[in-house]
């Protein structure tokens, strides 16, 4: 496996090995003893390179994603390191763009999903330009800034993974990602039960995290006299949901192509637990990803509907075990008693269209720029696709809607393009699932405010591009490195 940054003739030599990583470890526990951040930063910059290989610093992002709630903790950094994920992600760009212009063993693989994703980008950049007097106006300049920077880290974990994972270790990888969404859901549980939520407690285990709000017991959330609703390691119950549900997929893609009885009881159990999990966010949206999972999944495989139906009732039955209130609050919702919430429901959703439709209108084309549209100027909007067009107007709704198309196009083609059964094409189908109850589910928050939910879409989208690379196609590469270019006089025949 391929080192972060591809060195030439360091492995060959352990000495020298030996000494850049002793180097590199004095150097951070001296500037940690002396209290210099920078350099302790530079430091576990370098031992990262030495130490790390691509699939664990991807292992690393999924870790940091899935267990510490970044909305809510700083690091002790200055920007752009400030935020875990940021931590991780900025690294791992440099990494990659170091290995990619010194080394062949690092080249930057094109996706289905490149061409839209660049449209985005260069649609935000063009929004922000011209909305830039604007926004300085309206005070949101440096704000707009942060988020659409901060937004850009999507694209760069998305890039880098379909880039540098082989399909060997997509697997491998997609395994790590079930097991951190089974620490969730079971802390889940605990939460559930003593009120205690760790994740909102990791500044007295982890010393490098500060609390980046003044207070951080945020355990769970409650709707007037209803259940408590679990929200885990994310922002909000309706996240922590739609979070969950995306992992039942590839957990049950783990459990089928398991080997041996032993870990298929494991996976399969770890996607019923994840399931039921979902289930204490005490949220309506729970059932409507879990219902969109349930169809995607009978639409790729329409003979598994039966162990569909068993690993779903397992699931309901867990849940109502756990959590019976949540359970009964999520039907109750749904139920004819609840026809006036419900009206009062749509109305209030309803009537978001004409104030946001009319800020849109003020820009039709590419909007005022990515994160003009916020709660403390204007107000709420539980809709992801109606809140981006006074952002990014039709433009950037259409290309969002292009990078969606294209993710699960991709993973469809893949999972249809073997017979059920092969471990590649089942992967593609385990993605699939993922990413259309993630595109679906925008219809009921606003989902690309929410890190954690997104980070993980384009981590699974990632490993569908892997997948799909190896089944259906060997899409290009394109090589940074000076030395892979072409020469026109080289290697010709007589």
């Amino acid at each position: 496996m391929t080192t972060l940054v591809a060195r030439h003739g360091i492995h060959d030599s352990p000495t020298l090995e030996k000494v850049l990583l002793w180097g590199a470890g004095i150097t951070v526990v001296a500037s940690l003893a002396v209290g210099s951040i920078g350099a302790a930063a530079v430091g576990l910059l370098a031992l990262a390179s030495l130490v790390l290989t691509w699939r664990r610093a991807v292992i690393m992002l999924m870790a940091v994603v899935m267990l510490v709630p970044v909305h809510l903790y700083d690091f002790p950094i200055p920007s752009p390191f400030g935020k875990p994920d940021r931590a991780v992600v900025v690294p791992m760009l440099v990494f990659f763009l170091a290995a990619a212009l010194g080394t062949r063993r690092v080249r930057f693989r094109a996706t289905p999903m490149g061409l839209p994703l660049a449209l985005f980008g260069v649609v935000m950049a063009a929004a922000f330009v011209v909305g830039g007097t604007e926004l300085a106006y309206a005070d949101v300049f440096s704000d707009t800034l942060k988020k659409g920077l901060f937004f850009l880290g999507f694209f760069v974990a998305f890039f880098v993974t379909a880039s540098v994972l082989r399909v060997d270790d997509a697997r491998f990888v997609m395994r790590w990602l079930v097991l951190f969404g089974l620490v969730v859901a079971v802390f889940a549980f605990l939460a559930k039960y003593t009120g205690f939520n760790f994740f909102r407690s990791e500044q007295h285990y982890i010393p490098l995290l500060q609390p980046s709000h003044e207070s951080l017991d945020v355990t769970y959330t409650r709707q007037g006299n209803g259940p408590a609703r679990m929200v885990g390691s994310s922002a909000h119950p309706i996240e922590f949901a739609v979070v969950m549900t995306m992992l039942v997929a590839p957990a049950a893609y783990l459990a089928r192509t398991a080997r041996g009885t032993r870990r298929a009881i494991f996976w399969a159990s770890a996607a019923v637990i994840i399931m039921a999990a979902a289930l204490t966010s005490g949220s309506r949206t729970s059932a409507v990803a879990l219902g969109v999972a349930f169809l995607a999944s009978a639409a790729l495989r329409p003979k598994r509907l039966p162990l569909l139906a068993v690993v779903g009732v397992l699931g309901l039955g867990v849940g109502f075990v756990v959590a019976p209130d949540s359970v009964h609050a999520i039907s109750s919702a749904f139920g004819s008693g609840n026809a006036e919430q419900q009206k009062t429901n749509v109305q209030g959703r309803t009537e978001d269209f004409g104030p946001v439709i009319a800020e849109f209108a003020s820009s039709p084309l590419i909007g005022h720029s990515y994160g003009y549209f916020t709660p403390q100027r204007f107000f709420f909007v539980d809709n992801t696709y109606l809140k981006l067009l006074p952002d990014l107007g039709a433009l950037g709704l259409f290309l969002l809607f292009f990078i969606f198309w294209r993710a699960l196009r991709m993973s469809w083609r893949a999972a249809k393009a073997r017979a059920p059964g092969d471990d590649y094409s089942e992967g593609a189908a385990a993605v699939f699932v993922s990413c259309i109850v993630f595109v679906v589910c925008g219809v009921l928050y606003d989902q690309l405010d929410f890190t954690q939910v997104t980070y993980v879409f384009f981590l699974l989208a990632a490993l569908g591009a892997v997948f799909y690379r190896a089944v259906v196609d060997e899409t290009p590469e394109w090589s940074l490195s000076p030395a892979r270019w072409p020469r026109p006089l080289a290697g010709s025949a007589a």
